[in-house]
């Protein structure tokens, strides 16, 4: 069985219920009655209500571990901390989503949920069973998991239903579409994901960079991008993983990724709406296939330490042959100097490059990048050809227009998200354990423990009639 580690990457989803001021004051003690709160009832251990559903401490302690495991991020108190309020956000956002979904009759079936959650499990190669053990192996219950899937196939209902109607991507898009990238084989191209941190407000933009800042700076530490962009993003390429695409250096922000090396992260990107952190992915030179789409053929040696040799650098045998390599100008210089001290040569042909580091994918035919010290001694390589790989199949009509269709949407559910947000009664238990979460009009005050308080109504135009169409 895969490790939790290597086999979870979903979205971590966000929903929240607009109430009246009368009800919402009851709520936590109407929660409580119900048997609403799902680890701890006591008022003590609820941080947060969103309309009538309470969100527990332990409830916000089980998500971030779940997310710190998705994402490959350690798992301390260290890197908790730093995540908790944007945890916390992703959790109430949840919750306004699945309610919103339940108010128009869209909710996903149970036979729906099944399905996806089989389906994700069969893609990392386990049963729902086997899945479930290994969330229990982790203290993260499968119910947490079940209720997010159902929160994002319901708030895709909703969204669907709400505004299909007004998307209209026609042949002359698709043929804008193919012109554009036909137009730009010509120019360099860079692949590109994002990260978009949303700010509440101008007062928010610190928050949102010091976010931001952290997120790279777990990125940097071993994170994965596609889980972080999964979890944090704002961006309706979110669902994606952040994948953004191809881009020319006419991309606005491209000043911030063009001189970087494929699998490197940018600084963050201030606008007026949030902070943006990119991601390069590949390079593709005018008129060159993409660097990830070449093949390429490689040598390596391992030259074993001598016996008796603790450190690599006081061995004066080993450094000899590193530095009789050193003057290797081909494969068959490389092949020869292998010969000549005994050491066995690996070729590894017409492997896609981008199986390797990024600072490998950069080396010229016939160059070695740096020897790398390993258990077994000292690894030699020398990348021995580049060429370009099989030509990708062409995407179709369909799918561009599926893809541009679902742009859109991405951009509405963005919208109508927070139009909601702002329409939903939420109040903090502490504030200021929170301080950077602030919703509606009202901002609570961190000093007095306020909240906000506002009449939701129903979204604008023939919403009701469209989401229900959708069910």
């Amino acid at each position: 069985m895969k490790k939790l580690l290597d086999i979870l990457s979903f979205t971590v989803l966000s929903t929240a219920v607009a109430v009246s001021p009368a009800l919402a004051k009851a709520s936590v003690k109407e929660a409580s009655k119900k048997g609403a709160v799902t680890t701890s009832s006591s008022k003590a251990d609820i941080i947060a209500v969103v309309g009538t559903h309470p969100i527990t401490r332990a409830d916000l302690e089980s998500r971030i571990t779940l997310i710190l495991l998705i994402s490959h991020m350690p798992v301390n108190e260290q890197t908790k901390a730093s995540l908790r309020e944007q945890v916390l956000k992703n959790m109430i956002d949840e919750i306004v989503e699945l309610e919103t979904a339940k108010k128009y009759k869209v909710v996903a079936k149970d036979k729906e949920i099944d399905a996806t959650i089989t389906h994700m499990a069969k893609d990392w190669g386990m049963t729902v069973d086997q899945l479930k053990a290994a969330l229990k192996q982790n203290n993260v219950p499968f119910s947490s998991m079940r209720e997010r899937v159902k929160a994002q196939l319901s708030w895709n209902n909703f969204i669907r239903g709400a505004y299909t109607h007004t998307i209209h991507v026609n042949d002359k898009d698709v043929d804008s579409y193919l012109d554009k990238q036909k137009a730009n084989e010509a120019k360099d191209q860079f692949e590109v994901a994002e990260i978009f941190i949303r700010s509440d407000g101008p007062v928010g933009m610190g928050d949102a960079e010091k976010q931001a800042r952290n997120l790279i700076q777990q990125i940097k530490a071993g994170a994965h991008f596609k889980a972080i962009a999964q979890q944090f993003s704002s961006s309706p390429s979110a669902s994606r993983g952040g994948y953004l695409g191809w881009v020319t250096d006419e991309h606005e922000s491209s000043s911030l990724f063009k001189n970087l090396e494929p699998g490197s992260i940018s600084e963050p990107y201030k606008t007026n709406h949030g902070i943006y952190v990119y991601y390069l992915l590949d390079k593709k030179p005018a008129g060159q296939p993409a660097m990830g789409d070449m093949l390429v053929t490689i040598k390596q040696a391992i030259v074993p330490c001598t016996e008796g040799f603790a450190n690599p650098q006081e061995d004066p045998l080993l450094m000899s042959k590193v530095e009789d390599f050193s003057h290797a100008k081909s494969p068959a210089d490389f092949e020869r100097i292998a010969a000549q001290h005994g050491v066995r040569v690996e070729t590894a042909a017409n492997k896609p490059i981008s199986n390797f580091a990024p600072e490998f994918r950069n080396i010229p035919v016939g160059k070695m990048p740096r020897p790398m010290l390993t258990n077994e001694g000292m690894v030699i390589m020398m990348m021995c050809e580049k060429k370009p790989g099989p030509k990708k199949e062409e995407r179709s009509r369909d799918d561009i227009k599926g893809d541009l269709e679902g742009e859109r949407l991405g951009q509405r559910a963005i919208l109508q998200l927070s139009q909601l947000l702002g329409r939903t009664y939420i109040k903090l238990m502490n504030p200021g354990e929170f301080p950077t979460i602030r919703y509606g009009k009202n901002a609570h005050d961190a000093g007095k423990g306020s909240s906000t308080i506002v009449n939701a109504p129903a979204p604008s135009g023939d919403t009701g009639k469209n989401a229900a169409a959708a069910a």
